[in-house]
């Protein structure tokens, strides 16, 4: 796919992700204990997602149903922000929600593959707000466990 952080990834390349990740599903188990759950609404999409912070920092896994596009999101999410200590994270999950929002933000340069990746996937997603939401369905349902771990002491 995408072998450089610097390489431009264009609308083909991005479409061609989702549906990898789509068929590969990473992080997905088949039952979990809710953690952090989320749902669309306007579709029916719902996630769980299982959030473990250790040493080695976030440890993710997911269950849920809906579409290929909830599905990729979860996916990249587990590859992108799994080993992330707390701080890092939620940073990554803000960025990336902002981006895909129209909120703007500044990518970082140095940025592994998979965080570029992903920054690729969220400008796609700010032509397709409807299509936003399942994308990012996952990403915020992290983002609420870690709020919500903050005021646990």
């Amino acid at each position: 796919m995408v072998n450089s952080p610097q390489a431009e990834t264009g609308p083909d390349q991005v479409q061609e992700l989702l549906r990898e990740h789509a068929r590969r599903a990473a992080g997905r188990v088949p039952a979990l204990s809710l953690e952090g759950a989320r749902m669309n609404p306007s579709c029916g999409d719902r996630v769980v997602v299982n959030c473990t912070l250790g040493e080695s920092g976030l440890v993710l896994e997911w269950n849920g149903e809906g579409c290929s596009l909830m599905q990729a999101g979860a996916s990249l999410l587990v590859t992108t922000v799994s080993g992330l200590q707390k701080e890092a994270a939620r940073a990554c999950l803000l960025q990336a929600i902002r981006l895909a929002s129209l909120a703007g933000v500044q990518e970082d340069a140095h940025a592994s593959t998979a965080y570029s990746q992903v920054m690729a996937v969220m400008r796609l997603m700010q032509a397709k707000p409807n299509r936003r939401e399942c994308l990012l369905l996952a990403w915020r349902a992290v983002l609420d466990w870690l709020e919500r771990s903050d005021m646990v002491p």
